[in-house]
């Protein structure tokens, strides 16, 4: 999941800042040459594009957080937090199966061990 997530961020790097690729990326965020918040921001939208999950998206971007630490570029979580909109997984309530939804599951199956296990 690492390397995908360093995969997608190469790419990323060649649509956005085509001279750039994700080892000389790293000097110029370490002059501050580029907005570290801002360049995670726009990949969040650019993995949006693609429409990733939102789990998928968060993974990709904590790999791509690694990478950085690996190299001592720190980010602040609470800097993250205020700049970089990150997408929201929306969680549906669990509903109980109503007696027509298991009548139906046993008329479906035919193996006599499951279906007693049913």
């Amino acid at each position: 999941m690492y390397l995908i997530g360093l995969v997608y961020f190469q790419d990323f790097l060649s649509k956005r800042l085509p001279r750039q690729s994700v080892e000389s990326i790293l000097l110029p965020i370490l002059e501050q040459k580029i907005d570290l918040y801002k360049l995670f921001d726009d990949f969040v939208a650019f993995l949006l594009s693609f429409n990733l999950s939102v789990s998928s998206i968060k993974l990709y971007v904590a790999a791509l957080r690694s990478y950085f630490a690996y190299y001592d570029i720190d980010v602040m979580p609470s800097k993250f937090k205020r700049k970089v909109k990150m997408p929201k997984a929306y969680r549906e309530d669990e509903q109980a199966l109503d007696v027509q939804d298991i009548r139906n599951i046993l008329l479906v199956c035919n193996n006599r061990r499951l279906k007693a296990y049913i």
